[in-house]
């Protein structure tokens, strides 16, 4: 017969030991999470990512953009993202108001959450993918160049 798992235990005993890691690490990993417009469902995940990172000892910072944002506005505000050094990692919060195509804002991923979009957002993908592995050498993660729209 199977063993019971306790999700709440299991959880905590994770998040121990990755706070544990993270506090190793040279300096905090940078986490921005973008959302653009006032989603209730949106505002609740981003509002639980936030804290939990910052939990965790991520420097977390959440940008919130109006509803009507250009799609143009939201590319320059991830390309600024990206060429932070201090930003490790960017999610852009799904879903996003029908002018701005998810393809190019933020990829979804196979598992349908928010993703890094194209090739012009790779350094910052990079430097996440550094520190994820500084903190779980095991993780297996996808290439960026398999990503559709990636060359």
């Amino acid at each position: 017969m199977g063993e019971l798992m306790l999700g709440d235990v299991v959880a905590q005993s994770v998040y121990t030991e990755l706070a544990a890691r993270i506090r190793a690490l040279l300096r905090p990993p940078g986490l921005r999470v973008l959302r653009v417009g006032d989603d209730p469902a949106s505002i609740a995940y981003v509002r639980l990512k936030d804290k939990k990172a910052r939990a965790l000892g991520i420097e977390s910072q959440v940008l919130v953009l109006p509803e009507h944002t250009p799609e143009e506005d939201v590319l320059a505000v991830l390309n600024n993202l990206n060429s932070d050094p201090n930003v490790d990692g960017i999610l852009v919060q799904l879903p996003l108001p029908p002018q701005i195509n998810p393809s190019y804002a933020g990829h979804r991923s196979r598992q349908g959450r928010g993703r890094f979009a194209p090739s012009q957002y790779r350094p910052a993908m990079e430097r996440s993918r550094g520190w994820l592995r500084a903190l779980h050498p095991a993780w297996d993660y996808p290439d960026a160049r398999s990503l559709p729209g990636q060359s």
